[in-house]
């Protein structure tokens, strides 16, 4: 199949997010510039295989604008799973539609899965652009100094906390809430964002530190001994070392760690729920099991004491609660991706700060897909606290500008203020 117009297509996969409409409609608003047909394939790669598709380059403007401002995936995401042996029929499958760029929004598995397509594109000599825009909740993608979805997320979860921590002052006992993360805690610290001394988490647990059941047990003493109450935040992937013979054991010259989760099944006898894209245990589908564990034992330790969990999971995704900071940036990395592909080929967009708080602003950088895949960013250690149950003031700075303004929490100097001007967040 042969066309003498430009054919193109504009794919989401991965978990949705609040703002992940806005990257697809700037790069569909770019797109229409250069009259492109532009196909929308439902569901991503199934989507795509199925010759199921939107057409995207008849819609208004209007009907663009109304889909960038919703929350949640439009075309549906695409959880395909793309390997060694896939690859080649989806790259036969783009040249038979002769679709010449692919844009593909997601995290940083979804760039794998880019680089994968376009490797078997070269081997059947098709001229293919496959370019990859970031988005993530849980800001792991490197290289990267934050990625779209990642603010609005935090900005809930911040929100949450602190009304968690009112309604337990008001009941007292103890009360956790686990939030999403796999290897990366940048949810979890970001329910210290609007903490004060009238509310938010006494102790925060991410994946970056050794998560051990004994020293949580006295970190909950030691607050409820002085508060007579204690509110904590765990991430889902909460991890202990593992150890053989008192000796540490290490996995490609990194400690070798277990899953919290994965621990909890054995001494539940309950199964986890796989993800068969990954091969890996699906956090978020098995966080019942997490829950029922750290449940289980706080019941035994605290007998007296009300004992509440919340799993806040994907409520985080797609809720309407949007950062402005995160809007924007979102539809103007799709508007670079698009640039960036007619100019370079195949890559992706990376984000960088270059103004700090109040002066906040970023740019954009065009990268190779090499640059992002097979790795994942984490919280610095040195952000973390020393006793790894809380985070520092380097992470408040951080994160703060770009969950955006908050009314009544005007007096936290690490959020945007309310007169802040949004025309300067982006570099021109």
């Amino acid at each position: 199949m042969t066309s003498s117009k430009l054919n193109v297509a504009v794919a989401q996969f991965g978990g949705p997010t609040a703002v992940i409409n806005r990257s697809l409609v700037g790069a569909v608003f770019e797109l229409k510039k250069k009259n492109a047909t532009i196909f929308g394939p439902r569901f991503g790669i199934k989507g795509l295989i199925n010759n199921d598709f939107y057409r995207l380059d008849l819609y208004s403007d209007s009907k663009l604008e109304y889909i960038g401002k919703s929350p949640g995936s439009y075309l549906g995401t695409s959880k395909f799973k793309v390997n060694e042996e896939s690859a080649p029929a989806i790259a036969a499958k783009l040249k038979d539609l002769d679709i010449r760029y692919f844009f593909m929004i997601g995290g940083d598995s979804t760039a794998s899965i880019a680089k994968r397509i376009l490797d078997a594109a070269q081997k059947i000599n098709f001229e293919l652009v496959v370019f990859h825009i970031p988005k993530t909740i849980d800001n792991d993608l490197i290289e990267n100094d934050h990625t779209p979805g990642f603010g609005s997320a935090a900005r809930l979860i911040a929100k949450a906390a602190y009304g968690i921590d009112q309604e337990n002052r008001s009941s007292g006992g103890i009360y956790g809430m686990v939030v999403m993360g796999r290897d990366s805690g940048f949810l979890a610290y970001s329910s210290a964002l609007l903490r004060t001394s009238d509310g938010g988490p006494d102790l925060i647990y991410g994946p970056e530190i050794n998560f051990s059941i004994d020293y949580f047990i006295n970190d909950l003493k030691d607050v409820y001994s002085r508060k007579n109450r204690v509110f904590f935040v765990i991430s889902e992937g909460i991890r202990t070392y593992v150890f053989e013979n008192n000796q540490m054991v290490y996995e490609n010259n990194k400690p070798k760690t277990e899953l919290i989760v994965e621990k909890a099944a054995k001494k539940l006898n309950k199964e986890v729920e796989i993800e068969e894209m990954f091969g890996i245990t699906s956090l978020s589908a098995s966080t019942d099991v997490l829950i029922s564990y750290i449940n289980q034992i706080l019941s035994e330790e605290f007998k007296k004491i009300r004992i509440r969990m919340n799993n806040l999971g994907y409520l985080a995704r797609s809720f309407p609660e949007v950062s402005e900071i995160d809007a924007i940036e979102a539809q103007e990395i799709g508007k670079k991706a698009v640039e960036y592909a007619f100019k370079f080929g195949s890559g992706t967009v990376l984000i960088k700060r270059i103004g700090q708080l109040h002066n906040y602003s970023v740019e954009f950088e065009y990268s190779t897909l090499e640059r992002v895949v097979n790795a994942t960013k984490q919280v610095p250690r040195e952000w973390i606290g020393h006793y790894g149950k809380d985070i520092g003031l380097e992470f408040l700075t951080y994160a703060g500008p770009l969950i955006g303004y908050i009314p009544g929490f005007e007096y936290l100097d690490h959020l945007l203020p309310a007169n802040f001007d949004y025309k300067k967040v982006i570099k021109r």
